[in-house]
């Protein structure tokens, strides 16, 4: 069994996850995995009613943001896939000509909430938040001739 060192010794950037309506994400889409959802409060993994276990995607971007002086900007959103976040980057990256593969940058807002959903046990959930994201092509470094490092 072979084992991808570079992606294992990767540290994951901290967590992003849209506290409040009217909160705004820019970053550069860097890598995406896969893993099993665990429920947000006790940690468990979470399976689907048939016991099929529900998949969620891991997704790093780079960002601008600095928590102090060794945080690097990574950040990390998990996302479902037939979750509203995911399905508005979706939609972001097919208005912009543009895969995940192009590591687009993504500028995402969460713009309102939706009316709070029933669960199985009769009882109020969250509502669910509601999204708008633009994608657009990354910035490439120009690159300075008369840099001292020539």
């Amino acid at each position: 069994m072979s084992i991808d060192l570079d992606a294992a010794a990767s540290t994951r950037g901290k967590w992003y996850g849209f506290a409040e309506v009217g909160d705004i994400f820019k970053g550069t889409f860097i890598n995406a995995t896969e893993r099993q959802a665990t429920d947000y409060v006790t940690g468990a993994l979470k399976t689907w009613d048939d016991g099929q276990p529900m998949i969620e995607f891991v997704l790093e971007f780079q960002t601008d943001l600095r928590d102090d002086d060794t945080d690097d900007g990574k950040r990390t959103i998990y996302v479902g896939k037939s979750a509203r976040l995911f399905k508005s980057m979706q939609e972001a990256l097919k208005a912009a000509g543009l895969k995940w593969a192009d590591k687009p940058q993504f500028t995402i807002k969460r713009v309102d909430d939706g009316d709070p959903v029933t669960l199985k046990n009769g009882k109020k959930g969250n509502p669910p938040k509601q999204f708008k994201a633009k994608a657009e092509r990354p910035v490439k470094p120009t690159v300075n001739l008369d840099d001292d490092l020539i």
